[in-house]
C-alpha cells in the first residue's frame, strides 16, 4: 500500500485520531485508483457493454430506436440524416437464446433441486483406517508385544483388540462429525438462497465471461415465530453467499489469473443517505465519519489519485440529483498501528495475535472517509470471493462468454438478414422509367399512384403512343443467396460455441435423424459443458465450501460438527453424468432384485428419480406407514411343514363332511324309495282285491301278483346294486321321457 505523508499534529506532536483516520483513507484510495486504473487498461468495460448490448439486441444501427422504444418497426427503411436513406435495423438475435440455453444447462448440472454439488468428507490418517479393518502394521505389533513381554500373549491380544475398537469408534465419530457439519452448512445455504446466488453467477458468466460469488459473510438475519401464545423476534448472525455485480468488483491489477495473488480487492455498492444515517449506531462505524459525508454529498471515485486537494482520486457525481453515495468494501491489510492509533474497534484491541506487522481487515470507505475498519473474519488469509469464467484469458482474472464467442456468427446473421430486409423493399414494387419529353405529370410530380393525370410533352405528336414513354423496371428477389448466408452464420455459431442447436430444442438439416445419432450428438455436445461445470468446481465450488468450513470451525457452536474434513464437489463427477447413467438403471433394476450383486434397490431407485429430475419424496410412504410395512416383512414367516399338516386336515375335514353330507343325502333317497314301493304295492292289493271282486281270475291275479312281487325285488337289488357299483344293470328300461335318461338307462344314469 503507498504511503502518504501527513503533516497534522496535536500540541505533543502526536497526529490526531481525525488525521490518521484522513491518512488511512488516502492509503485506501489510492489502492483503489490502481484497481480502477488497472482494470480500464484491459478494456473489459468495454467489452462487456457490447456483449451486454448484443445479448438484448442492440447496435450502432437501432440503438436510438432501442432507447425511445417508439421507433419505426423493425426491418422498415427510414430517412437518414446523411444519405437520405436508411437501411434495415433487424436485429435477428441468437446470442440470448445461446447464453440462456448454455447457462441453463450448466445450473440445471450443477445445482439440482433435490441434491448437492459438493460434500463433506473426514480424512483420517491411512493408518487409522487399516487399523479399522483390522490391519495392524508391524511396528504396532512390535510395540505391543514388547510391552507385554511373550509371558502375556493374552494381555497383548487384547490391547490390540482395544486399539482397533478405539480407532473403529474415532472414525465412526468422524463420519458423524462430517455428517452433522454438512447438514449445518447445508441449512445455511438453503436460508441464503445459495441455489439462486449461483445461478445468476453462471448466468453471468455465460453472457459476459465472468461471476463473482462472494461468501461466506457474516449477516444478521430475523425470524418471526410464534412461542408460548406470543409473536418472536429472533436475530441471528449467519453466514450467506451473494453474486456480485462484475461491473462492481476491482481487484488488484497484479494479480493475474487469480484475484486471491493479489493484495486487495474492492467491492463497490450505492447507498442512499437515508441508509448511510442508518448506519448510525451500528457496531463498528464511526458517526462522526457517516456526518461527515452526508454534509459533503455523493462524490464518484476515479481512476486519477492526486495528493493534493479535499478529495484526490474523486469527482462530483455525474447527475446533481443523485441521491446515491458510493460505498466501497476493501478486503486487504493494514499495519497493525494504524489501527491501534486510532479507535475503529470496540475496546482499542491491540493485534498481539500475530507477529507480522500487517494484519488482514475489511475497510469500509464512503468517499475518501472510512466508516469502519474490522478484522476480517477469514483465517486463511483469503478473500470472500471466487471468479467463475466460462473461458480463461490469459494474464487476468477475466473471462470470455459465450455471448463473445458467438459475437462473429451473430454479425454475419444480423448482416445477411438486413441486406435480405433491404432487397426485400427494393424488389418489393416497381421502379418507374418515364420519357418526360413525351408526356409529363399534371401536377408536375411523376408518382405511382391511381388517378394520376399526365399531359403531353413537348415532343407528343397527335397519334403516338404514350404507353411507350413509361416503362416499369423490377429489381431482382435475392432471397435464397442471401438465406444460404444466414444458414453459414447459424453453422458458425454452433462450431464456434461447441453448442448445437438441438441443445436449444431446435434442429436443422445437421441434426441426426436416428435415436442413436441425436443420442450420441447431445453426448458430444455435453463435453463443453462438462468442462465448463469442472472449471466451476475447481474455481468455485471448493474454495467456496472451503471457506465454509472454516468458518464452521472458527465460529460453529457445536463440537460435535467439527473434525477433520475435505471439500469434494460432485457436479462434475455425479450430477453431470446422471443423464448418461438413467439409461443403464433400468437395467441396473432388476439385477438389484438378486441379492448376490449386492444392489440395494431403494438407493436405485433414488437414483432413478434424480436423473428423471423428480423429488422421490413425494411419492415415500409416511414414517408411520413405513414403520407398519417394515413390521410386516419382520414377522417370521411359518414353517412349510406346518403349513402341508394345517392344509391337509382342513381336506380332510372337508372331504369327511361331504361324505356324511352324501351319505345322509343317499339314506334319504332309499327312504323315500322304500316308502313309495310299498305305497305301490298297498295300491297294487287294492287292485287285485277290487279285481277278484268283479269276477276276475284268481289265477290270473295270483300271476300279476308275483311278476309285481318279482319286479319289486329286482327294484331293490339295483338300488343297493347302483350305490356300490356305478354303471351297473339289472333291470332293463325301455324307454324314458325326453330330458331323463338315454333308452334303456334308465336305473343308472
Amino acid at each position: 500500500m503507498a504511503e502518504t505523508a501527513y503533516e497534522d499534529y496535536d500540541e505533543e506532536g502526536v497526529p490526531s485520531e481525525q488525521d490518521e483516520l484522513d491518512r488511512l483513507g488516502l492509503l485506501i484510495a489510492g489502492d483503489r485508483s490502481i484497481a480502477i486504473e488497472g482494470r480500464a487498461n484491459i478494456g473489459i468495460d468495454e467489452e462487456w457493454d457490447e456483449d451486454e448490448e448484443y445479448y438484448e439486441g442492440i447496435d450502432d444501427a437501432n440503438r436510438q430506436e432501442m432507447k425511445a422504444r417508439t421507433g419505426k418497426p423493425l426491418g422498415q427503411q427510414e430517412p437518414s440524416d446523411e444519405d437520405g436513406d436508411r437501411g434495415s435495423t433487424v436485429f435477428m438475435n441468437i446470442t440470448r437464446p445461446y447464453v440462456d440455453s448454455s447457462s441453463a444447462r450448466v445450473g440445471d448440472m450443477l445445482l439440482p433441486t433435490d441434491d448437492r454439488n459438493w460434500a463433506l468428507e473426514p480424512t483420517p490418517l491411512p493408518e487409522y483406517i487399516d487399523i479399522a479393518e483390522g490391519k495392524l502394521s508391524k511396528e504396532i505389533e512390535d510395540a505391543i508385544k514388547e510391552a507385554y513381554g511373550p509371558n502375556d500373549p493374552r494381555g497383548a491380544f487384547e490391547k490390540m483388540k482395544e486399539v482397533m475398537v478405539e480407532v473403529e469408534s474415532s472414525l465412526a465419530r468422524a463420519k458423524d462429525a462430517a455428517k452433522r457439519a454438512t447438514q449445518k452448512i447445508w441449512d445455511w445455504h438453503i436460508e441464503s438462497k445459495y441455489h439462486y446466488h449461483n445461478r445468476r453467477v453462471i448466468e453471468d458468466a455465460a453472457k459476459v465471461g465472468t461471476g463473482i460469488l462472494k461468501g461466506p459473510i457474516p449477516e444478521e438475519a430475523e425470524k418471526l415465530g410464534w412461542f408460548e401464545g406470543k409473536l418472536v423476534r429472533r436475530k441471528s448472525i449467519k453466514p450467506v453467499s451473494r453474486r456480485v455485480n462484475y461491473r462492481n468488483f476491482y481487484p488488484d491489477p497484479a494479480c493475474g489469473e487469480s484475484i486471491h495473488d493479489g493484495d486487495f480487492t474492492f467491492e463497490r455498492d450505492d447507498i442512499t443517505r437515508r441508509g448511510l444515517r442508518k448506519l448510525i449506531g451500528a457496531p463498528g462505524y464511526i458517526e462522526d465519519q457517516i456526518r461527515k459525508c452526508i454534509a459533503e454529498g455523493p462524490m464518484e471515485a476515479t481512476k486519477e489519485f492526486k495528493v493534493e486537494g479535499t478529495h484526490p482520486g474523486l469527482r462530483a457525481a455525474s447527475d446533481p440529483r443523485k441521491n446515491m453515495f458510493e460505498i466501497w468494501y476493501m478486503y486487504g491489510s493494514i499495519r497493525k498501528e494504524d489501527l491501534n492509533n486510532i479507535e475503529l474497534l470496540s475496546g482499542k484491541q491491540e493485534f498481539t495475535h500475530t507477529d507480522d506487522e500487517h494484519v488482514d481487515v475489511l475497510v469500509t470507505m464512503v468517499n475518501n472517509r472510512v466508516l469502519k475498519a474490522a478484522l476480517t473474519h477469514l483465517e486463511d488469509d483469503s478473500f470472500p470471493y471466487d471468479l467463475m469464467v466460462w473461458q480463461r484469458r490469459v494474464g487476468v482474472p477475466w473471462g470470455i462468454g459465450v455471448a463473445r464467442q458467438v459475437r462473429p456468427a451473430q454479425r454475419v446473421i444480423v448482416g445477411a438478414i438486413r441486406h435480405m430486409m433491404d432487397n426485400a423493399g427494393i424488389a418489393g414494387g416497381p421502379m418507374l422509367f418515364m420519357n418526360n419529353y413525351l408526356i409529363q405529370p399534371a401536377e408536375g410530380v411523376a408518382e405511382i399512384k391511381p388517378w394520376k393525370v399526365y399531359v403531353a410533352g413537348p415532343g407528343y405528336e397527335p397519334g403516338m403512343d404514350v404507353r411507350e414513354a413509361v416503362q416499369f423496371i423490377e429489381a431482382p428477389m435475392m432471397q435464397p443467396e442471401l438465406e444460404a448466408i444466414v444458414n453459414l452464420g447459424l453453422k458458425f455459431a454452433e462450431d464456434i460455441t461447441g453448442l448445437p442447436l438441438i441443445m436449444q430444442g431446435q434442429t436443422n438439416q445437421r441434426t441426426p435423424q436416428t435415436v442413436g445419432g441425436m443420442q450420441m450428438q447431445n453426448n458430444n455436445s455435453s463435453t463443453v459443458l462438462r468442462r465448463i461445470v469442472r472449471n466451476y468446481d475447481d474455481m468455485v465450488t471448493e474454495p467456496h465450501l472451503g471457506r465454509y468450513y472454516s468458518y464452521l470451525l472458527i465460529y460453529g457452536e457445536d463440537p460435535s460438527e467439527k473434525g477433520d474434513f475435505s471439500v469434494h464437489a460432485i457436479g462434475s463427477s455425479s450430477l453431470v453424468e446422471r443423464d448418461i447413467q438413467a439409461q443403464g438403471m433400468m437395467d441396473l433394476f432388476d439385477r438389484s432384485l438378486n441379492p448376490l450383486f449386492g444392489i440395494d434397490p431403494k438407493k436405485l431407485m433414488e437414483e432413478m428419480y434424480k436423473a428423471a429430475k423428480l423429488d422421490i419424496r413425494r411419492v415415500q410412504y409416511d414414517d408411520e406407514e413405513w414403520e407398519q410395512i417394515v413390521g410386516q416383512m419382520s414377522q417370521p414367516e411359518p414353517d412349510p411343514k406346518e403349513a402341508i399338516a394345517q392344509l391337509k386336515a382342513q381336506t380332510e375335514q372337508q372331504i369327511l363332511a361331504a361324505e356324511q353330507a352324501w351319505q345322509t343325502g343317499e339314506n334319504d333317497k332309499d327312504r323315500a324309495l322304500k316308502m313309495g314301493l310299498d305305497e305301490m304295492s298297498k295300491e297294487f292289493d287294492i287292485y287285485l282285491e277290487e279285481m277278484s271282486q268283479e269276477g276276475q281270475s284268481m289265477r290270473s291275479a295270483e300271476k300279476l301278483k308275483a311278476s309285481l312281487a318279482e319286479t319289486m325285488q329286482k327294484l331293490r337289488v339295483q338300488m343297493s346294486v347302483t350305490r356300490e357299483h356305478e354303471n351297473t344293470e339289472i333291470l332293463k328300461s325301455e324307454a324314458e321321457p325326453p330330458g331323463r335318461a338315454e333308452n334303456g338307462k334308465g336305473f343308472t344314469q
